[in-house]
Parts: C-alpha cells; sequence; structure tokens
C-alpha cells in the first residue's frame, strides 16, 4: 500500500500543480472550456484520492473549518433548484424586487431561482471546488508534498503580481 500511495499522492499533486497554473492563466477560468478542463481534472483528483482512500482501509478524515457552512449552502442552493408549490414559494420570497426580472425567454419553473441552467452550473462548481478543498486536506500526508504546492502557488503569484505591475507601468 506504501508504493500505491506514493503514486496516488504524486498523482493527486501533479493535477493540484496543473490546476494552480491553469486556472488563472486560462482567461481567468471564466470561459466555458476552461471551467470543464477545471471540473474534469478536479473529478480525476477525487477518483484517484478515493481509490487511495479505499485501498488504505480508511484513514482518518479531516474536515476543514468551513465545511458545514458550505454544505449547507449547498443545500440553499438546491432548495432553489426544487420546483416548490406556489404557497410556499410566495412565503419563501415574496415580492420579486422590480428590477430583478427572468432571463428572456424563460417560463416560471416554480422554483425560486430566475435561471435554473447557472443556478446548477454554480453549484456544480461550488461543490467541485469544496471536493477540491477536502481531497487537498486529506491527500498529502508529507510536508514536502505541502512545501512544494505552496511553493508553485508562492511563485505562480508573484510572477501574476509583477506581471500585473509591468502592465500598469506600462
Amino acid at each position: 500500500p506504501s508504493l500505491h500511495s506514493e503514486r496516488c499522492e504524486r498523482a493527486i499533486l501533479s493535477i493540484t500543480l496543473f490546476l494552480i497554473v491553469f486556472a488563472p492563466l486560462a482567461y481567468g477560468a471564466v470561459e466555458p472550456w476552461a471551467r470543464n478542463v477545471i471540473l474534469f481534472s478536479i473529478g480525476l483528483i477525487v477518483c484517484v484520492w478515493l481509490w487511495r482512500y479505499l485501498s488504505l482501509g480508511r484513514p482518518r478524515l479531516s474536515f476543514p473549518p468551513f465545511f458545514p457552512a458550505a454544505v449547507l449552502f449547498l443545500v440553499l442552493i438546491a432548495v432553489q433548484l426544487l420546483p416548490l408549490p406556489r404557497p410556499l414559494r410566495a412565503f419563501l420570497s415574496p415580492a420579486r424586487l422590480p428590477h430583478v426580472r427572468a432571463p428572456a425567454g424563460s417560463v416560471d419553473s416554480g422554483r425560486l431561482t430566475a435561471n435554473p441552467g447557472k443556478t446548477t452550473v454554480g453549484a456544480l462548481f461550488l461543490a467541485a471546488c469544496l471536493a477540491f478543498c477536502f481531497v487537498l486536506l486529506n491527500a498529502f500526508r508529507h510536508r514536502r508534498w505541502v512545501r512544494i504546492t505552496l511553493t508553485v502557488l508562492l511563485a505562480l503569484g508573484s510572477f501574476e503580481a509583477f506581471y500585473g505591475l509591468a502592465e500598469y507601468w506600462t
């Protein structure tokens, strides 16, 4: 299991370093193709971590302190996506502000959200980021993996800061 665990950690580290470099450089990861690459990479990390976790006999898990709040926020998003009866919807959202309008061509679906598609995409991205944070917290058992990750984060952040300053000054 040690060699297997080491390979899984290396795979998780490699994909994490790819994400650290790719996400900010790919148009700020706001383009749909960039988001899809990020979501696929996070899904791959989660699969590798689950394989490692199950093969190690389920060691103890650590949860970030914000985990309960993030899960409650995901539940709130899920409630917004559920079709609700009109009285319950009226109770939860008595009146829309006059300047808030549903997207053109949309019909009243009985949901609290005005745009279920974008709400679903946002919820998926939030859940993926939460899963990524959870896996990173539980994946690296050695300080050197954490040190490598932090070094890449600091180097990339410094590069982007200096690049931004150069852009500003020119």
